[in-house]
């Protein structure tokens, strides 16, 4: 209903949603509803000055900069229950069983990258597991709330039913293309398919030493046929200046100098000087790991020259055809290399299709926090960045996840849960009658942890219970 609707903006830096005081959301619909384009509006005090474009739906400040503008409606009643799927637990043992063995091959290739032999595994181990995982990821991303949350629409809903293997619709990261639930459900379709074309193009990439020239490669390898089966391409090159986010660290790094603004630090000798410095460094590992000789390093493009000014972009157009280059854009201005962080790529390619799995896992099986676990899987864990960013995004998600999982956290939440009981006996010195209810309570609930040394989830036993309360003592 129009009258309940709210008004967002998408912060650019963090793609996080910030929603509008009452006031300035009831203005914004009072406008929309009277199909008046532009508004003027006041955030903070009445000088911090914005306009608001209805019709692009974008937020712009005095300098130009825009955001992305959603208006949200709230969900019905029927829309407001996230429905979770019926699960077989087997299935996610299985997924967590194959994850050593996956996790133990792909580490090994970190060690071997100077073999020009060198090729990631292509059979799928464990696939149809991991393929009835993400049916169950769909399934919840198909629901009409989850449609709502993220300003999906019927023809995004639509795209949960598309078969394994098809083409991925291209979307641009983190930006205003499409809603983000379109650009939620586009990256599970892309880390799925991985699971099947993730090694191949691994090994494309290799071959051609990981250049980030789309040129490179033919139109169904390598970045290419990365676009076509998951709508977007892992970075190959590196940001090593940011002056922009790194200003503070930047002054003190070249204290008792100091530059006001980003601005004044690019227009100095010490950017250009820093960011070469920064790049020659990552390209002096990546050649020592790769093993390159000459020719591959001038092939490469990874040649950097002094006396050479760099090279300026203002798109992507120019990706691995240089050393090192700055790319400008509206509001941005990044100094790249032009080589890869590995384990970044190793990440995005052959750990994030199983990982993914892996957290939705635990998500689901999360005793007594399930809803919110499901919840943070779709926010923070199903990320719309590059396929480095969704890489990190899982890891992100797997550190505060499994720790919650660990003997010593799930105890001390039992004493939480039951502080009433454990109160009293908290007073007395000593600790016995504690740690007696404590494996009393043990028995009666049959908890499981993750042991800290094997990272196996298990029954947790008194000997736990007395290595906590000396740990806690």
């Amino acid at each position: 209903m129009a009258d309940t609707a709210r008004w967002v903006s998408i912060d650019p830096r963090s793609n996080s949603v910030v929603a509008y005081d009452e006031a300035t959301s009831t203005m914004l619909e009072e406008a929309f509803q009277n199909g008046v384009h532009r508004v003027q509006i006041s955030l903070g005090n009445a000088n911090n000055l914005f306009i608001v474009d209805l019709k692009k739906m974008r937020q712009f400040n005095a300098q130009g900069l825009s955001r992305e503008l959603r208006r949200v409606e709230a969900a019905s009643n029927s829309q407001t229950q996230l429905k979770l799927p019926a699960f077989n637990v087997e299935v996610f043992k299985m997924c967590i069983e194959a994850m050593s063995t996956i996790d133990r091959n792909n580490a090994s290739i970190l060690h071997q990258l100077h073999d020009r032999k060198l090729r990631a595994c292509e059979t799928p181990i464990a696939v149809d597991s991991f393929l009835e995982v993400y049916n169950w990821i769909l399934e919840i991303l198909s629901q009409d709330v989850m449609v709502a949350k993220y300003s999906g629409s019927q023809g995004d809903q639509a795209l949960c039913r598309q078969p394994l293997g098809l083409k991925v619709d291209s979307y641009f990261a983190n930006v205003t293309d499409g809603s983000i639930y379109r650009r939620k459900v586009l990256s599970i379709l892309g880390l799925r398919n991985l699971l099947i074309h993730g090694a191949p193009i691994f090994n494309d990439l290799l071959a051609k030493l990981f250049s980030g020239n789309p040129g490179d490669y033919a139109s169904n390898t390598g970045l290419s046929k990365m676009r076509y089966y998951t709508g977007n391409t892992v970075d190959l090159d590196t940001v090593v200046l940011n002056p922009q986010r790194q200003l503070r660290e930047i002054n003190m790094m070249l204290a008792p100098k100091r530059y006001s603004t980003a601005d004044e630090f690019e227009r100095s000798q010490d950017c250009a000087v820093m960011a070469r410095n920064q790049g020659r460094l990552l390209i002096n590992n990546f050649i020592d790991r790769m093993s390159l000789s000459p020719q591959e390093v001038r092939s490469r493009c990874l040649e950097v020259n002094d006396g050479d000014r760099l090279h300026v972009a203002t798109d992507n157009t120019d990706r691995g055809r240089f050393a090192m280059w700055q790319y400008r854009n509206v509001g941005v201005s990044t100094y790249h290399v032009n080589v890869p962080c590995i384990e970044d790529v190793i990440g995005a390619l052959l750990l994030a299709p199983y990982h993914i799995a892996k957290a939705f896992a635990i998500a689901m099986t999360s005793d007594g926090r399930t809803e919110k676990a499901v919840h943070d899987f779709f926010e923070d864990c199903v990320s719309d960045s590059c396929f480095n960013g969704k890489w990190k995004a899982i890891e992100a998600f797997l550190d505060v996840w499994e720790q919650l999982d660990d003997i010593p956290q799930v105890l001390s939440r039992l004493q939480q849960e039951f502080q009433d009981r454990f109160r009293p006996l908290l007073q007395l010195e000593d600790r016995r009658e504690e740690r007696n209810l404590m494996v009393q309570l043990l028995s009666e609930k049959q908890l499981v942890g993750r042991d800290e040394k094997t990272k196996v989830k298990r029954r947790i036993i008194a000997s736990d219970v007395d290595l906590w309360i000396q740990a806690t003592d």
